[in-house]
């Protein structure tokens, strides 16, 4: 296997470049266009989705919590709990209550006061009452972040046209106790940030980090702390070492904690009703590309030349070179042989030459 660097080269060197001489404006806008054209032959290859593009996952459903019964009140925010142990983990999940006029109605919990007391995101709308029954569930899941589209998933009959459409609501057939629809959200084009360590209070906002570089662009998605589970939305980050999360922080105290914040973009699963039970749902996606960025990354394909022969068709394409059809022809007959040989990843054949 060769490095995004060692492919650069190779490219280049067909039309005589040295890499390592290219320092005008001119030289490196082509070096530019070269890494560009390199991640397009990248690209094409992960949308045939060959065999070897299929990987496995699992999504743990966290069983529903549904002990005691609680009061709700047209056109208040407030839920009153009877003999309920409601945690502070559970702010930002889904909560099915069972309202007597319009049936099961879906809210989701904001503000926890007490292991009887929680307050909705919005106002209860519909009739309300004492003893009404309920069930508090995680509704979304993170997926890895290579997933492109699910390929199967157990106990699930998806639509044909899903495999076109990652936003399809699936009609699914699961046995009792887990979720009957679910919906993929978004899709990851980067990597989480996790460089260096957090300090924060219990029950305080802002955020102290050392060795960090927080920046604007984060605010808006999620921070996780330490192993606390809750994720805390990014509301202001004030310098490369503070920032303000939404919620009061309801961990314990740290000074060193590890942290991930979400890319933007994050793939998510979501669930549209409460699983009864913890259950391991199986799972065999697509993966999606990764764009090659440092020169020291190496890409995740069977056959370098694959690689190198894209980078040169591509940009024979753009200079309209005499020998373009030749490098299409190479470029396809490259990524047809690595289709029909499924070749483990760390197998290469030797650099093209053209003649």
């Amino acid at each position: 296997m060769i490095t995004y660097y060692e492919i650069q080269k190779r490219v280049l060197a067909k039309d005589g470049y040295t890499i390592g001489d290219m320092t005008s404006v001119e030289e490196l806008a082509t070096l530019d266009l070269i890494k560009f054209y390199i991640n397009l032959a990248l690209e094409k290859v992960y949308e045939l989705n060959m065999p070897w593009m299929k990987k496995e996952g699992y999504i743990s459903l966290k069983a529903s919590y549904s002990t005691g019964t609680l009061t709700s009140t047209t056109g208040s925010k407030t839920l009153t709990g009877s003999g309920t142990t409601w945690l502070r983990a559970m702010e930002g999940q889904k909560i099915i209550i069972t309202d007597g006029t319009d049936g099961d109605v879906v809210y989701r919990l904001n503000d926890y006061s007490s292991a009887t007391g929680f307050t909705l995101d919005t106002d209860y709308i519909s009739a309300g009452g004492a003893g009404l029954s309920y069930a508090i569930y995680y509704d979304k899941y993170t997926l890895p972040k290579d997933f492109k589209t699910l390929f199967i998933m157990q106990d699930v009959d998806m639509l044909k046209d899903y495999y076109n459409d990652d936003n399809y609501l699936l009609s699914t057939a699961y046995t009792d106790g887990k979720p009957r629809e679910m919906k993929f959200l978004g899709l990851s084009d980067k990597a989480y940030y996790d460089t260096g360590t957090l300090a924060i209070t219990t029950l305080l906002k802002a955020v102290v980090g050392t060795s960090t570089a927080f920046d604007d662009t984060m605010v808006g998605r999620y921070i996780q702390i330490g192993t606390y589970g809750r994720l805390y939305k990014i509301t202001a980050v004030a310098d490369a070492n503070n920032l303000t999360i939404d919620k009061a922080y309801g961990g314990d105290t740290q000074t060193a904690a590890v942290f991930k914040i979400d890319p933007s973009g994050l793939q998510e699963v979501r669930f549209h009703s409460a699983p009864s039970t913890a259950q391991i749902i199986p799972y065999t996606y697509w993966q999606k590309y990764e764009r090659l960025v440092e020169d020291a990354d190496i890409a995740p394909l069977s056959l370098d030349s694959v690689l190198i022969l894209g980078g040169i068709f591509y940009w024979y394409q753009n200079i309209d070179s005499p020998l373009t059809a030749q490098a299409e022809q190479r470029f396809n007959q490259a990524i047809a042989s690595m289709s029909m040989t499924n070749i483990a990843v760390g197998q290469n054949t030797a650099p093209p030459v053209f003649d």
